[in-house]
């Protein structure tokens, strides 16, 4: 039985295409960098962490730990760390509820109870933005909120996963003022929380539960903001996005304070009549 032309053309065509299309498959797949930017197979500039094909993995021994850290039994070890707890955050991923159980300690809670405590008044040359920055840039903190956020990179497949992970974490955190006072011109006012804060209690407000969100979806890549609406006392994240934008912004909102899916309406989440005419869209 003759074999046509066009039959031998299709089986050429097709050989061409798996040979070049495994090698591109090939490519991506030995690519595979991981979402702080940091090549496959290189160490992070976010130690102790190692990019292996696309999953950040603790590796002390090979990318040595932060400063103040010393590695200890193939882990790294600060003096913050003598004691710890477990608390276990329920977050969503594709609708099903699950748990992240992730390790606190006391003794970062006592550095960040003696560092200089400003409050977020404006008065002065002292700026909401200012006191933003004094909470989110702390870098000691910066150091135990980065290990969640790779937990949430490695559980999540894609930004949408990660997303909703780090969203609803932060979302079911229950709301509660610290009872902690600070002394403001004789009156005791509610104390802030740092984030690493909000994490050890496993509570906070509105301004806490968006300063650690910002910090878990800054880290994963995402371009975010946040929120203050001045007449509300009220504060939210902003994540960039192509529909469902807030006012004339590129951001959609992100309600913390319960479970309410991106996009959100922030005048729906308080009943607001003025619809947060006045607010503030704060980058750090």
């Amino acid at each position: 039985m003759a074999i046509s032309k066009g039959f031998i053309l299709f089986i050429f065509i097709f050989l061409i295409f798996l040979i070049f299309g495994g090698f591109f498959i090939f490519r991506e797949n030995l690519k595979k960098d991981c979402v702080d930017g940091t090549l496959n197979l290189e160490c992070s500039n976010e130690k102790p962490f190692f990019c292996q094909e696309g999953f950040l993995i603790s590796s002390p021994e090979r990318c040595g730990c932060f400063e103040n850290f010393s590695v200890v039994g193939g882990e790294c070890f600060s003096e913050l760390m003598d004691e710890s707890k477990i608390v276990e955050f329920p977050y969503y991923l594709n609708g099903e509820k699950k748990i992240l159980e992730y390790p606190v300690y006391p003794g970062v809670v006592d550095y960040l109870s003696k560092l200089e405590y400003s409050i977020e008044s404006g008065l002065g040359n002292y700026s909401r933005k200012d006191f933003e920055e004094s909470r989110i840039n702390e870098e000691v903190q910066r150091q135990f909120i980065i290990p969640l956020a790779v937990k949430i990179f490695n559980l999540g497949k894609n930004s949408n996963e990660r997303l909703e992970i780090a969203r609803t974490l932060i979302q079911l955190i229950p709301y509660k003022e610290s009872e902690k006072k600070i002394d403001f011109y004789g009156i005791k006012a509610p104390y802030t929380r740092y984030p690493y804060e909000v994490l050890y209690e496993n509570k906070g407000i509105c301004g806490e539960k968006s300063q650690l969100l910002y910090m878990l979806l800054d880290f994963l890549g995402e371009d975010v903001v946040l929120f203050y609406f001045s007449e509300e006392n009220h504060e939210g994240v902003g994540i960039e996005c192509f529909f469902g934008r807030f006012k004339e912004t590129k951001y959609c909102y992100i309600e913390t304070t319960s479970l309410f899916d991106v996009g959100v309406d922030p005048s729906n989440v308080l009943n607001s009549n003025n619809g947060f005419r006045n607010f503030e869209m704060i980058k750090i």
